[in-house]
């Protein structure tokens, strides 16, 4: 029964409807075995404390594989015995505990460990420039120095891998030359890319940088990337155009972003992802490669949960997702090219626009924009903390729109008119603008030029407006 505020006076009960909701996840930590230790095949003692005032249970795995789940109480220690004696020698392996409370807040603590019994510690300090695989029999594979897969070469690094980096240690693809990586684990023997650290912290080592010699064929899967981007960088970095696959993949403690799609570089197949626990946000990106992040990634618990968004040409059609955070526009986007593309606005979405950002369609080529957000309203507002009219430019349509592939419906449109003109500027053409909110800007909600453009009439009938300074609709 949920907690609720009771007064008793005069003999009367009084039950004030103000329901008490936990907010605060609970505390969980796996003190045995410690943090990258070797073991030794066989029976291994997993010892995990968790802490909260209405703990629920806490689950215990090993990789993907449910040990034992417990019923917990408020605070406990829970003990169990992994046998691991049918493990492969030199195999890596992460222990998992997860807690959740009563009222579904959960929190979750990883160990890797290592099984005794391989040839290992590798050490590698040279560039991949001939084929090369990596064995979980040599685990751990230490790479003491920036390395680059270059020349035509692939690394193969086989499923179950332990990839420890020193301080100031990277890996490249493709840097200068073709370049192929293939680090496909499975759900059951996964691919750690760790600081080799005993404690390490956020920015550990330089992280994974994928460059425009990338051939498009390399992938990351069922991989564990964790405490990255040294200064302040990546975690994960695809340059200058670089496409690689990503999927089943989890990136944690990066010290700046999770990814940093950069010029134009991308992931194919991006799904079942989880960025979390980073320093700055889960990913910075192109805006015609937001198209390829698939419905099905986990993006939230990073220092700040936004998707930046690049300035640059959706030139492909595409959808952006709600991916549950504000999409952060940081410069001018613009759709249409030879390809005739539509930008897709998935509804429920939220756009931010930086300072000077705007969403221009039809003027590098003919495109559309749908924004229907008839299954949940579609937000497009400043970026500032405290929003100010003309904030950001506008949304505008071009005499290079597709007309039929234009449609604003049931969507927030404040704080623009940073161009001097509107919220909502349309200029010889006619696109479909229903059901929206506009308010907000220093000029006209929206601003009508040219020779054609919709009927102003149906524009006001069909819409609400507030606060233009201007007015409402700008007629030629």
């Amino acid at each position: 029964m949920p907690k609720r505020l009771i007064l008793v006076a005069a003999g009367i009960l009084v039950i004030l409807g103000c329901t008490y909701r936990d907010r605060t996840p609970p505390t969980v930590q796996i003190i045995q075995p410690a943090k990258n230790a070797t073991i030794v095949a066989g029976q291994t003692p997993i010892k995990v404390f968790a802490d909260d005032r209405e703990l629920a249970r806490v689950e215990l795995y090993v990789d993907t594989t449910v040990l034992d789940t417990f019923e917990a109480g408020v605070l406990d220690t829970f003990s169990y015995t992994w046998d691991a004696t049918g493990e492969v020698p030199g195999s890596a392996h992460v222990i998992v505990a997860r807690a959740a409370d009563r009222w579904g807040n959960t929190a979750e603590d990883s160990c890797h460990v290592m099984l005794a019994g391989g040839t290992g510690p590798t050490q590698h300090s040279a560039d991949v420039t001939v084929d090369e695989v990596w064995w979980p029999s040599g685990n751990p594979h230490v790479v003491a120095t920036g390395i680059n897969v270059s020349q035509s070469a692939t690394l193969t690094i086989l499923p179950g891998c332990a990839v420890q980096f020193d301080s100031g240690a990277g890996l490249t693809v493709g840097l200068g030359s073709p370049g192929e990586i293939q680090a496909i684990g499975t759900p059951d023997s996964g691919i750690t890319f760790v600081s080799s650290l005993a404690s390490p912290g956020r920015g550990a080592w330089y992280g994974l940088r994928f460059y425009e010699g990338t051939r498009w064929s390399s992938r990351l899967s069922y991989c564990q990337i964790e405490n990255g981007g040294e200064l302040g960088g990546a975690a994960v970095s695809l340059l200058w155009g670089a496409i690689v696959k990503m999927d089943h993949t989890t990136i944690t403690g990066s010290a700046g972003y999770g990814i940093d799609f950069s010029q134009q570089g991308h992931c194919t197949d991006f799904d079942y992802n989880t960025i979390t626990g980073c320093t700055g946000n889960p990913m910075r990106i192109h805006p015609d490669a937001v198209r390829f992040l698939g419905p099905n990634n986990n993006l939230a618990g990073n220092g700040t949960d936004e998707i930046v968004v690049d300035s640059g040409t959706v030139a492909a059609s595409g959808t952006w997702r709600n991916h549950g955070m504000p999409y952060i526009v940081a410069g001018g986007v613009q759709v249409g090219g030879a390809a005739l593309p539509v930008l897709t606005v998935e509804p429920g979405a939220v756009l931010k626009f930086s300072a000077g950002a705007g969403l221009e369609c039809g003027q590098t080529g003919p495109g559309g924009l749908v924004a229907d957000g008839t299954g949940g309203q579609i937000t497009f507002t400043s970026a500032a903390g405290a929003p100010q009219p003309g904030d950001w430019k506008s949304i505008y349509f071009r005499a290079g729109a597709l007309d039929q592939q234009c449609r604003l419906r049931n969507c927030l449109i404040e704080y623009g008119g940073g161009d001097g003109k509107g919220n909502v500027v349309i200029r010889d053409a006619r696109p479909q603008v229903s059901g929206c909110s506009i308010g907000y800007s220093p000029a006209w909600g929206i601003y009508l030029d040219g020779t054609e453009y919709p009927d102003p009439d149906s524009l006001e009938a069909g819409n609400t407006f507030h606060s233009n300074d201007s007015g409402n609709v700008r007629r030629p």
